[in-house]
């Protein structure tokens, strides 16, 4: 019918030619005044003579076509204008065109797809946007979605797409948003190039434990991380990470370092204010009568001044606590010093394993990190529900500091006894290593629950729990001091107990000697009665 002056549409029953027992030759062309474009199906009828023009079968109209097939689009539950002969493919449901006919997004979120995607997707040229998100569209990712070149956002969270992640991704540069979560992926993800993604939000996998196969996704630059319980969590760099510590192991030399500088400094600010005091009173007697107050409500500084020498260590005993394993370091026996030394390791490594636990890695199975974030299937913004208020933190570091800091107080003032000039050597050594120990255990029993609720609190309650399994911590050394005394009085008693049984026996062996001596008496007199 070519070269003819046919007028109005081309039949839509043309279509039959397809299913026709041989190939069918169909010639149009020359027809100016046919309204465009023929009807879908004709332009899958491989001997059409207008097949390749973009008037009458426009490219992207015949790739919906495939793609509606692909994702059995008889099952969708939408379709509106998918499908029809002649209305044009920018009307259909979820696609959008720009002023030159060219599709430029494909949004089909919750819409019952199905099947897999056909790889031709590559071929618009134009697409921006592939929104295919909460569907059941199962097998691979197709490579060749990496050869669109100007997509920004593509969303197939909430589907069945299995294997890896193409490496062709890569290729993408202008990516603002990739939501990949709720698959069932595996491997490595490649590295995407980010600099465009936006909020939290823009990249998502499947990269947290626990997860449904031996390891989750590795994703070096995902921005939230989910697991197979569909919570997420967020992989933005805290505070510390963001100053180049990778881990909150390497941050507590630091931290260790912080402590003892500042207990030196006290120390030594001590010792100048000393040198100061006894130039501007040099005639103020240093045995001056005066007692320590037993509350320590007094200032420290002047309570020291008033100090006579002799009571000194009785002022040291009673702030490093007499019903702890710290006071051993004032005693001379060197098994006593171990005990102390020991205490001190095991409060250390025990609060070491909870900074450790708190660290947030998603891709380390043994870390404690609870998931606080919800993606939702109709959002594309994650949500943070951790329900934790600031009254909860304040409540904590109430509970915190009222604990520790009579610890912290009398680590100062040991610290500050320690500057005292008038002490030996070793005097000075003790003060200073018993002020360091109860400052050091303290700060980092904060510290540890500090990280440890950042990590597992996401409620007040939660909060009160971890401060108060942290705590227990602390008090290790009074329990050992209790376990030491109840040793030693196991050791007297047993002894007294050794003694009152040797006493006993002496004088069971006294009374067999003198029953013994009664009855040859009696058999004396006996042998006088027969006489």
């Amino acid at each position: 019918l070519s070269n003819n002056k046919l007028l109005g549409q081309i039949p839509s029953t043309f279509k039959r030619f397809k299913s026709s027992p041989k190939p069918t030759l169909i010639h149009l062309n020359g027809n100016e005044d046919l309204f465009a474009p023929a009807p879908l199906d004709l332009c899958n009828v491989t001997k059409f003579d207008l097949l390749n023009h973009t008037k009458w079968c426009p490219t992207e109209r015949n790739i919906l076509n495939e793609f509606y097939d692909f994702t059995k689009g008889g099952e969708w539950t939408e379709s509106t204008y998918w499908n029809t002969p002649y209305t044009p493919h920018c009307q259909w449901l979820g696609v959008t065109c720009n002023d030159d006919g060219a599709v430029i997004g494909i949004n089909l979120t919750s819409n019952g797809l199905s099947g897999k995607l056909t790889p031709r997707i590559s071929e618009f040229h134009s697409l921006r946007v592939l929104e295919l998100g909460d569907n059941d569209i199962k097998d691979k990712i197709p490579s060749t979605i990496g050869d669109i070149e100007y997509l920004t956002h593509l969303r197939l969270s909430f589907n069945s797409f299995g294997g890896t992640v193409p490496t062709e991704l890569e290729k993408l540069q202008h990516l603002e948003m990739v939501h990949l979560h709720g698959n069932r992926l595996q491997g490595i993800m490649p590295l995407l190039n980010t600099q465009h993604l936006g909020n939290e939000s823009s990249f998502i996998s499947d990269c947290g434990y626990p997860t449904n196969f031996d390891q989750p996704i590795s994703c070096k630059e995902c921005t939230i991380c989910c697991n197979s319980d569909g919570i997420c969590e967020s992989t933005v760099e805290n505070a510390l990470q963001q100053q180049g510590f990778a881990s909150y192991l390497f941050f507590v030399p630091v931290f260790a370092l912080i402590v003892l500088g500042f207990t030196l400094t006290v120390a030594i600010l001590s010792s100048y204010y000393e040198r100061w005091y006894n130039r501007k009173y040099p005639n103020e007697s240093d045995g001056q009568d005066g007692r320590l107050e037993a509350n320590g409500a007094a200032d420290t500084l002047s309570i020291i001044e008033m100090c006579p020498i002799k009571e000194y260590e009785e002022y040291a005993l009673e702030s490093i606590g007499e019903d702890s394993v710290y006071s051993y370091i004032f005693s001379k026996n060197k098994f006593s010093w171990l005990i102390t030394l020991f205490v001190v390791v095991l409060q250390t490594v025990s609060l070491l394993y909870f900074i450790d636990a708190a660290m947030r890695d998603t891709e380390n199975e043994a870390s404690d990190w609870i998931y606080s974030f919800k993606c939702p299937r109709d959002n594309l913004e994650c949500l943070n529900e951790n329900d934790v208020s600031p009254l909860g933190w304040v409540i904590f570091t109430f509970l915190m500091l009222a604990h520790l800091s009579r610890d912290l107080i009398n680590g100062l003032k040991l610290t500050v006894l320690c500057g005292k000039l008038r002490h030996e050597r070793s005097a000075m050594i003790k003060y200073f290593s018993g002020g360091l120990i109860l400052l050091w255990i303290s700060s980092l029993a904060i510290l540890s629950s500090f990280l440890y609720n950042l990590a597992i609190g996401r409620s007040e309650t939660q909060l009160i729990e971890n401060a108060v399994i942290v705590l227990f911590v602390c008090d290790v050394d009074e329990f050992s001091h209790m376990a030491v005394r109840a040793a030693q009085s196991l050791r007297t008693g047993t002894r007294e107990f050794v003694d009152e049984i040797a006493t006993l026996s002496c004088a069971v062996e006294k009374m067999s000697a003198d029953f013994t001596k009664l009855q040859k008496k009696l058999k004396n007199q006996e042998e006088e009665i027969e006489c």
